[in-house]
């Protein structure tokens, strides 16, 4: 073996070794989980800490395992009651989108929608989201706080750890039971600053605590909040008391497009003068898509119990350029069923797009159905589609060729 081979296969094997050694002390690196006592790096956290408020205690252990060296880090007395870990079918979301994805939670709902309150949370997800804490290690079980920090054998960790042994103490203070916990969920429902959080708060309020003052106390302030959803929920909770508060919702072409059509479907009623001018608010500019087409959708639906009076407002539905909104006026006009909505279905069966023509055609076939020796009734020429005919058969009834290929 010559001199050259020899140093390439020496330096293959120092490369090797290398590598091994990497792997060995990788922070990811998965090996089987054991945990250890570490006296003097306890004793360092417990004194850096300082005096542990009542009810709560301190334990620091070696671990190694999947993730690589860590001290875990576990501060006992927080609330019994309270789960957080990995994802079951018991899980509990609170409302906030960024906690809700990262953790799971399980309990009590009105207990967890208390306790965790904006504070709460923001600690919970800086916690969570510190570097030195191992990605999914932070969990709530049995009354106990537990989470890892890395200790990569190449720096020094020790005040590090310090840090996030005191961070996880403060969040335990506060991972306790509220002492009233219906008052605690109205002041999050008004106060927080997140929507879903609200709304979870008010239905926790509502769902385990209706009937009392609290509750009453908090729908009250909740109609008059800036956010229109948390006005919908409240002023529909309150029954004929918190009607007006829906119609305003409903009238104002200013409300966000889905809680002015809540409070449309939930007024299930509206004059067709204010129809009108929702409507027009929410289809926007002819020719466009529609500006709020949750509303539009809604107004389509009440416009269905108007007769022929709502036919020139759903002719503009079908136009438009939403295809869930073109639907619900399709809907509509099938729901009428008159010959005078023959016209408006014929115009979307000739220039609607994909499922809107197949279901202009549908609703064209049902019509006929219904009007079956009506005198007079037209029909749909067997060439090009939409165009309009008198019937032949002396009956005058609808005739409508069969749509190819068409999914009901």
């Amino acid at each position: 073996m010559t001199e050259d081979v020899a140093a390439q296969l020496i330096a293959l094997m120092a490369g090797a070794a290398y590598i091994g050694i990497l792997k060995l002390f990788s922070t990811d690196w998965s090996r089987r989980e054991r945990l250890r006592p570490d006296p003097s790096l306890e004793r360092e956290v417990t004194a850096a800490v300082g005096t542990v408020p009542a009810g709560l205690s301190v334990s620091v252990r070696a671990r190694s395992g999947s993730g690589g060296r860590c001290a875990r880090i576990v501060v006992s007395g927080v609330c019994p009651a309270l789960g957080l870990g990995p994802e079951t079918r018991d899980d509990i979301d609170l409302g906030d989108e960024a906690l809700d994805r990262l953790f799971a939670f399980r309990g009590p709902r009105s207990l967890l929608c208390a306790m965790m309150d904006g504070d709460t949370r923001s600690r919970l997800m800086d916690l969570a989201r510190t570097p030195e804490v191992r990605s999914g290690s932070l969990t709530v079980v049995d009354g106990a706080l537990s989470l890892d920090v890395r200790r990569p054998l190449y720096r020094p960790t020790r005040s590090r750890i310090v840090s996030v042994a005191k961070q996880a103490l403060a969040l335990a203070q506060r991972l306790q039971a509220p002492a009233d916990i219906p008052a605690r969920l109205a002041e999050n429902a008004l106060d927080n600053a997140q929507r879903g959080v609200r709304l979870a708060n008010l239905r926790a309020l509502l769902r385990e605590h209706a009937g009392e003052w609290v509750t009453r106390d908090a729908l009250r302030r909740a109609t008059a909040h800036p956010d229109p959803e948390l006005r919908l929920m409240a002023a529909q909770a309150m029954g004929d008391e918190g009607r007006s508060v829906v119609i305003d919702l409903a009238r104002d072409t200013s409300t966000e497009d889905e809680a002015c059509a809540g409070a449309i479907e939930a007024l299930g009623t509206l004059p067709l003068a204010d129809l009108e001018t929702v409507l027009a608010a929410s289809l926007g500019p002819a020719g466009g898509r529609a500006a709020r087409p949750f509303t539009a959708r809604a107004c389509a639906d009440l416009l269905a119990k108007c007769g022929a009076a709502a036919l020139p407002l759903l002719a503009d539905v079908v136009r438009a350029r939403s295809e869930a909104v073109a639907l619900a006026g399709v809907r509509a006009l099938r729901r009428i069923g008159t010959a005078e909505a023959v016209l408006p279905l014929t115009e979307a069966a000739a220039t609607g797009e994909g499922a809107v023509r197949e279901a202009a055609r549908a609703a064209l076939e049902d019509i006929q159905l219904g009007l079956r020796g009506t005198p007079g009734a037209v029909s749909l020429s067997e060439g090009e589609a939409g165009v309009l005919s008198l019937a032949d058969d002396p009956s005058g009834r609808l005739s409508v060729p069969p749509a190819r290929e068409r999914n009901r």
